[in-house]
């Protein structure tokens, strides 16, 4: 019988997880129970949860993320090319699974490569990294977006 620490009960063994850090003593100090409250923090759910109900937390990790990207402008663009580079047959199922899945999404992507672009972005007037939106897929009604903007008509689900 062994004692926890937290709660101060006595419980066999197996009520205790294998201390691998510490050879000399080989169950944890906290009981199974009180060691996964205790790490309760840490695991993605509660993770989720926190970044999801603190919007003050969210606009720090945005700025942290912010500031990495300006100290290293290339690293995720070197990042993708490499991953893209090193897992070509992973990709290549992968796309071949999406246009299974959504054939008239593809369908819609060849045609619309076709049509000309606009000169300016539909919700902003901005010139640069101009983009389609589909509005329709079956019958190629498209118009023109800044990257920005396709992106967040896509989080906001509404369309122009």
């Amino acid at each position: 019988m062994l004692r926890c620490s937290k709660c101060n009960e006595k419980k066999t063994a197996d009520n205790f997880y294998l201390n691998k850090a510490y050879p000399k003593r080989l169950h944890d100090y906290y009981c199974k129970i009180c060691r996964n409250i205790a790490n309760m923090p840490y695991t993605s759910e509660y993770r989720k949860s926190y970044y999801r109900n603190h919007p003050e937390y969210r606009k720090k990790v945005a700025e942290t993320h912010r500031r990495f990207k300006e100290r290293h402008p290339n690293y995720y663009k070197d990042y993708n090319r490499n991953w893209k580079a090193e897992n070509r047959e992973k990709r290549k199922i992968s796309e071949q699974r999406y246009e299974q899945r959504h054939p008239e999404k593809r369908r819609a992507w060849e045609r619309a490569t076709r049509i000309p672009k606009d000169s300016e972005c539909k919700n902003c007037g901005s010139t640069e990294n101009l983009e389609h939106h589909h509005l329709d897929y079956e019958n190629d009604v498209v118009v023109t977006l800044c990257s920005p903007c396709h992106i967040e008509t896509h989080r906001a689900r509404i369309c122009v």
